[in-house]
């Protein structure tokens, strides 16, 4: 089972555009603040911001729970 999970999170992250899924994986897997992917990626805190909305929009959109995410 975690091995079809598995496979099922990398199809839903590498169905992301590639500026989305870098930041998503930036935040989530990096526990970076969206300052520090600004700062990372030089984009503004607030296209940041737009791309983890859209991100997270893209996710729940496949199926997975996204309820409790803070962008």
């Amino acid at each position: 089972v975690r091995h079809e999970e598995a496979a099922e999170v990398l199809a839903t992250l590498n169905g992301l555009p590639a500026q989305e899924r870098v930041a998503l994986c930036m935040k989530v897997l990096e526990g970076k603040s969206q300052k520090e992917i600004a700062q990372a990626l030089s984009f503004s805190e607030g296209y940041v911001s737009k791309l983890l909305t859209r991100a997270w929009a893209h996710v729940a959109e496949a199926g997975w729970e996204v309820d409790h995410v803070q962008t």
